[in-house]
């Protein structure tokens, strides 16, 4: 019996590189916008608009300040939930691969199928041994290795990998990827 070593392996992917998603941040605009539009509306009206009903110019100001008002729970909202998922996802992801809290698989690459290039609904998916692994990198909030081949990713048919995974419940996330090396 003939025993092969498997080929050189070099790290492809390790999310112990990756940096939180700041994507939350997005939600500074409206608490920027909110409080302006809220106070702004307070300002007392002009006196020497002697044509506007004070009633009319008085529901308008009520209004702004209802709508910055919304506008700025809003940003509250997101800011606070949506960066405190981030955190604490990102965060328990990290201590995963701290203190190697992850199963792996190592073996070709089988049962392929790469997204086509901007179709941004499909999974890219594939199978190590019997473990599948699928992903899609339009979908930002997903952590783990996620660039597709059509984006510059490096799984492909027949391609001898060791990946560290995660089953999140949805999927299995890839923490670290190796793959052989390329001559």
């Amino acid at each position: 019996m003939i025993l092969v070593a498997p080929p050189a392996l070099h790290n492809v992917y390790d999310f112990n590189n990756e940096s939180v998603s700041l994507q939350f941040l997005f939600f500074i605009l409206p608490l920027t916008i909110g409080p302006l539009l809220f106070f702004t509306a307070r300002l007392p009206p002009d006196k020497g608009s002697q044509y506007e009903l004070m009633s009319y110019v008085e529901s308008r100001r009520i209004l702004g300040m209802i709508i910055g008002a919304i506008i700025t729970l809003v940003g509250l909202f997101g800011i606070t939930f949506l960066g405190y998922h981030s955190f604490s996802t990102f965060n328990f992801f990290k201590r995963l691969c701290k203190n190697h809290h992850y199963a792996i698989v190592e073996g070709c690459v089988t049962d392929y199928h790469p997204i086509e290039k901007d179709i941004y609904r499909e999974q890219e998916h594939f199978k190590v041994k019997d473990v599948y692994f699928t992903y899609n990198d339009y979908i930002r909030n997903d952590l783990g290795y996620t660039r597709s081949a059509s984006h510059g990713g490096v799984i492909r048919p027949g391609l001898y990998v060791k990946i560290a995974y995660y089953n999140d419940g949805d999927r299995n996330v890839i923490l670290k990827l190796d793959t052989e090396q390329n001559d």
